[in-house]
């Protein structure tokens, strides 16, 4: 691939158009960060590997170092890669919601990990990675702290979320914050990565 140090690159290693195995790079002004790094499970007509995890060759032949990585929420298509792959990578900074980083850190021990470091997320909080600024925004979905993530960069916002639905009265958790996306429209948001199963059903699914 071919871009400059200052341009502004979407780059999906996994996750898109399948189910399962998300994993998304974005690179800005020389850093590079990840949103999710999860696993696909195998099935006999797929493959016969019990967990597929995502092609990261192009970090790996490129040299690149993550300068941090989001989770979205705690379903195993958004984590399950990160305590196999976290050394291979190199180890980076984690940033996520509370519940979100409570599964982590079984996860880690259940591989023998202990060299990790999570940082804690908050609502209406945004946080910078060298040169991009990230908030995260609540969504609905059948586990609780699912997320979106606004990208604030010079060269454009992009609103990447994790899966989502508009559940109005969820169980856990609250709902979707509408004032907090409408106010998105005034900051300008230039690209939205969506993903959700079943996006392009028409009718309403029951509650979560």
């Amino acid at each position: 691939m071919n871009f400059s140090k200052n341009d502004l690159v979407f780059i999906p290693l996994g996750g898109s158009g399948e189910i399962g195995m998300n994993c998304n790079l974005y690179h800005y002004n020389g850093s590079w960060i990840m949103i999710d790094l999860g696993v696909m499970f195998g099935n006999s007509n797929l493959s016969s590997n019990e967990l597929i995890m995502p092609n990261i060759d192009f970090l790996i032949k490129n040299n690149i170092k993550l300068d941090g990585l989001i989770l979205t929420h705690a379903h195993e298509d958004h984590i399950g890669a990160v305590p196999f792959l976290y050394e291979k990578l190199g180890s980076f900074k984690i940033f996520t919601t509370s519940f979100t980083a409570s599964v982590l850190k079984r996860k880690f021990l259940s591989v023998g990990l202990t060299n990790y470091k999570i940082n804690i997320m908050d609502y209406g909080k945004e946080i910078h990675i060298d040169d991009f600024i990230l908030e995260i925004y609540c969504m609905t979905h059948s586990i609780p702290e699912s997320n979106a993530v606004m990208i604030k960069t010079k060269q454009g916002n992009i609103l990447h979320s994790g899966d989502w639905k508009l559940d109005p009265s969820p169980l856990i958790g609250k709902p979707l914050d509408k004032k907090s996306f409408k106010n998105l429209i005034n900051e300008g948001v230039d690209v939205l990565v969506c993903d959700s199963t079943n996006v392009f059903e028409v009718d309403s699914s029951g509650s979560e």
